[in-house]
């Protein structure tokens, strides 16, 4: 097991999470996408990682890494359940794995094309955990979920802590523009785990706007008296 930061009281914080039987599958909360950074007391900023969103699902030393739409990651991304593996811990933890250049900037493409270690760094930043050691962590607000979290990751390593950023949102957006990453996640610190839902608890800002749209085009049939034949 790896180095892992010793926090007090975070027995006392399980005590306030019911018991619960091991999930075989959670949904993530997913972040609401709005278009300016702010500043406002009660919120914590992080950096948002241009990767796969996985949850790990962990006990009596299996692991099962699955996407956000419940696809199994673990044979493609080995090396993350290897790392948690060594954790040695019943939990289940939400992340987004990433692979990244020599500035510690994740790159989306080459993610995509990842199939060994000789492709690219792979790490997976964790931000939250949903269960614990026998305990549903999901009504507990994220302040507590964090510190338990942070009791248990590595200090180095494939999983790495997602640093949570008090203070400024237009000041870390800043920050973050200028290092060349994708954009931050602003949450509530008093925020719990919706599991499945769109929540306005968590916000996404990203440094560079995009839209999703469909490229598409035609066929064309000569001496048919239409325009076209066909869409693509």
């Amino acid at each position: 097991m790896g180095t892992s930061r010793k926090l007090p009281d975070i027995s006392s914080i399980l005590q306030r999470a019911p018991l619960a039987k091991f999930p075989e599958y959670l949904s993530p909360t997913l972040a609401t996408l709005v278009d300016a950074p702010f500043d406002a007391q009660g919120w914590i900023f992080e950096v948002k990682w241009d990767g796969y969103r996985a949850l790990a699902f962990g006990q009596a030393g299996k692991i099962e890494l699955r996407s956000r739409n419940d696809e199994s990651f673990s044979d493609r991304f080995y090396p993350v359940v290897a790392a948690l593996k060594r954790l040695d811990t019943d939990a289940v933890i939400d992340g987004e794995i990433v692979v990244v250049d020599a500035s510690g900037i994740s790159r989306f493409s080459a993610l995509q094309n990842w199939r060994s270690e000789a492709d690219g760094k792979l790490l997976f930043f964790v931000f939250d955990i949903l269960w614990y050691r026998g305990r549903n962590l999901k009504g507990l607000p994220l302040k507590d979920r964090y510190l338990i979290l942070k009791s248990i990751v590595p200090r180095v390593g494939i999983i790495r802590l997602s640093e949570q950023l008090v203070g400024s949102g237009t000041e870390v957006f800043a920050a973050i523009k200028k290092k060349g990453l994708e954009g931050i996640v602003a949450k509530k610190l008093n925020s719990v785990y919706q599991t499945g839902k769109r929540t306005t608890d968590w916000l996404k800002i990203k440094v560079t706007k995009q839209q999703e749209m469909v490229i598409g085009g035609y066929t064309l049939k000569h001496r048919s008296g239409r325009p076209f034949s066909a869409l693509l």
